[in-house]
Parts: structure tokens; C-alpha cells; sequence
């Protein structure tokens, strides 16, 4: 039987549309890959990015971790400092009342002057010594008045010796 098309615009409407649906497949299809090539890019870069934070986070953990034990270090040494210092306090404690005043009044004194005599009698200091000039004599005054352990200190006597000055000074303790 013979096969007679009387319709052939339905037949190439069929082929047009088949290539039509053919080209949006393809279309699609290369749609779909540079969607995935897209997001792949974008994650590699993501991921990259956070390779990079991960590793300055761990250089950032290695240096506090440094800070971290020269901390520890520096808390070591401030603890043995100050057991020093409550040591040395401790000590200052226990000076006796009689070294303290020698120690102020070695404060006091100039290194040109020479101690001959000191006597302690209650409450009140004689010192008597030896000096070159009148001047080391004012300052020793000078000196003891500025200090806190010293009262009135005052000039009793004073004689020329030579060239040196011999003097007596008496003062009241605090």
C-alpha cells in the first residue's frame, strides 16, 4: 500500500519541533554544566579562604601560647619578687628601735664629718663629733630636722680644735 502524506506541514512541524526540543536539551544541558563549573569555582574559593583563616587562627594560637607561657614565666618571677620584698619588710620590721636611729642618723651626716660620741639617755640623743667646715655642721642640723625620728635638733656647744670644728648636738627622739 502506497503511503501517501497528505498532511507534510504536520510532519515538519514534528521535525522542527523535535530539533527544537533537541537544542533546548543541549542548552540546558550546557546551562546545567556551567552552573556546576560556577558552583564549583565558588566552593574551591570558599574553601581556599577558609584554609587561609584556618591556618593565620593557628599561627594566632601558637603566639598566645607563647605569650601565654612568658606570662606564666613573668607571674613566676613577680611571685619570688615580692616573697623578696615581704622578706625585706619582715627584716625592716625587726630593726631595733637604737639601729634605726643609727641609721638615720647616718642619713643625716655629711661624709666629711667624724662621729666621736653618742650617747642615748631616754628619750634624748647627744651626738658629738668632728667637722672641717661650719657648713657640714648646718647640714647635719638641716638634715636631722627633715627626718622623722628627730625632734628640735640643736647646737649645745661648739669649740675650734685646729682646723677642725668640734661640736655636741642634742636632740629628742619621736
Amino acid at each position: 500500500m502506497l503511503n501517501i502524506n497528505f498532511l507534510p506541514w504536520r510532519e515538519n512541524l514534528r521535525l522542527k519541533k523535535q530539533k527544537e526540543d533537541k537544542n533546548k536539551a543541549i542548552y540546558f544541558i550546557l546551562l546545567f554544566i556551567f552552573i556546576l563549573f560556577a558552583w564549583h569555582f565558588y566552593l574551591r574559593n570558599e574553601l581556599t579562604a577558609q584554609h587561609k583563616l584556618n591556618l593565620r587562627l593557628v599561627l594566632d594560637q601558637r603566639k598566645l601560647l607563647l605569650k601565654k607561657s612568658e606570662l606564666e614565666k613573668l607571674e613566676d618571677s613577680n611571685a619570688k619578687i615580692n616573697m623578696l620584698l615581704n622578706e625585706i619588710l619582715q627584716l625592716k620590721k625587726k630593726l631595733s628601735q637604737n639601729e634605726k636611729i643609727f641609721v638615720e642618723i647616718s642619713k643625716s651626716i655629711p661624709r666629711s664629718v667624724i662621729l666621736t660620741a653618742f650617747l642615748k639617755n631616754e628619750n634624748v640623743i647627744t651626738i658629738v663629733g668632728e667637722a672641717k667646715t661650719m657648713q657640714s655642721i648646718a647640714d647635719i642640723l638641716q638634715n636631722m630636722s627633715r627626718s622623722n625620728f628627730f625632734i628640735q635638733p640643736t647646737l649645745k656647744e661648739i669649740k675650734n680644735n685646729n682646723s677642725n670644728h668640734i661640736f655636741k648636738i642634742e636632740t629628742k627622739l619621736y
